[in-house]
C-alpha cells in the first residue's frame, strides 16, 4: 500500500489526490480483513473512494471546461511543498556552521605541570623510566580586585597632577577582561541580564543592574590587547 507524506508537517495523509487520483494510505483489500465487520467496512470505504474519485474528476473536468469558456487558463499543477524538507536541511546547514570544532588534547597549551612521586617508598636497584604524563582539564574562575594608586601632586601654579590610569581602564570601574565575559555571555550565550547580574554577584563583584545595563548598552572604551 502506498504511503503518502504532507510536505508541510511530515505526517502521513491517510486519503490524497496524487495525479488527479484520490488515494489512501489504509488497506482496503480483502485479504486484510478478518471478520464480517471488517470486510463490510472496507467495502463501504472502497465504494466511498470510488464515489469521490468520480465526484473529484467531474468537478475538475467543469473546473476546466469553465476556464476555457472564460478564457482562462487552466488550473496549474502544483507540487507538493518542500518547506519541511528545506527547513531541516537549513537547520542541519545552521548547526555545522555554528558547532565548534574540538580541539585534540596533544594541542592543548600545557599551563602546569605537576611532578607525582610514588607513595610508597621506592626500595633499592630500582631504575627510573621517565614518566608518564596524565592529562587533566580544568578552568579556573577567580575575582580580582585592583586599587590603582594614583600619585597627586600639586603645582605651583595651584592645579593638581594624577598619575594617568591605563588605556583599556580610563574611568570605567570594571576591567577589560571582565567587560569581554560580560558581552560573551549577554549576546552569544543568550544570558538575560538578570541572570547574569545574579551570575556576576555570586562570583563576588560588586555591581548593581544599572552599571550592567550601561556595560551592556553604552559605548565600551577600548579593549586592552595584551594578554595576562
Amino acid at each position: 500500500m502506498e504511503r503518502c507524506v504532507d510536505g508541510n508537517t511530515g505526517n502521513t495523509q491517510f486519503v490524497f489526490v496524487k495525479n488527479g487520483v484520490i488515494g489512501t494510505s489504509l488497506p482496503l483489500d480483502i485479504e486484510y480483513t478478518h471478520d464480517n465487520v471488517a470486510f463490510n467496512l472496507g467495502f463501504v470505504a472502497a465504494q466511498l473512494l470510488e464515489m469521490a474519485q468520480r465526484y473529484y474528476d467531474e468537478v475538475k473536468a467543469l473546473k476546466d471546461e469553465n476556464a476555457r469558456l472564460s478564457g482562462r487558463a487552466k488550473r496549474p499543477e502544483l507540487k507538493p511543498s518542500t518547506i519541511a524538507k528545506q527547513d531541516r536541511d537549513y537547520q542541519q546547514t545552521k548547526r555545522k556552521r555554528t558547532e565548534r570544532k574540538n580541539p585534540t588534547k596533544s594541542t592543548l597549551p600545557i599551563t602546569q605541570t605537576i611532578t607525582l612521586k610514588p607513595q610508597q617508598s621506592i626500595p633499592e636497584g630500582a631504575r627510573f623510566k621517565g614518566y608518564k604524563s596524565f592529562y587533566v582539564q580544568e578552568i579556573k574562575m577567580s575575582v580580582h580586585h585592583i586599587c590603582y594608586r594614583r600619585e597627586r601632586w600639586k603645582l605651583p601654579n595651584g592645579e593638581t597632577l594624577l598619575g594617568a590610569l591605563p588605556e583599556e581602564i580610563k574611568s570605567n570601574h570594571f576591567g577589560p577582561q571582565l567587560r569581554q565575559f560580560i558581552l560573551y555571555q549577554y549576546f552569544h550565550n543568550h544570558v538575560t541580564q538578570p541572570l547574569l547580574l545574579n551570575q556576576l554577584r555570586e562570583l563576588g563583584f560588586s555591581i548593581s543592574s544599572g552599571q550592567l545595563s550601561n556595560l551592556l548598552t553604552k559605548k565600551m572604551p577600548p579593549f586592552s590587547k595584551r594578554k595576562s
